[in-house]
């Protein structure tokens, strides 16, 4: 079973169980990053916050709010 498999599975169980969806892809895909070990997850943090960085997409939800 690979992580992409584990990450389906654990979102589709935990939205049949009433877990609201963007709960259910936060918790599969940070259980399958610590069973599987894929990347660090210090590294993956990292990598969520520089992608937040870019000035290109921070102009849209400032052009849809102003």
């Amino acid at each position: 079973m690979t992580a992409t498999y584990l990450t389906v599975i654990l979102f589709f169980l935990l939205t049949c169980c009433g877990v609201p969806i963007s709960v259910s892809l936060i918790l599969g895909i940070i259980t399958s990053l610590i069973v599987f070990d894929v990347y660090p997850l210090i590294s993956v943090a990292t990598l969520f916050y520089n992608s937040l960085d870019s000035y290109i997409l921070v102009a849209i939800p400032l052009f849809m709010f102003g």
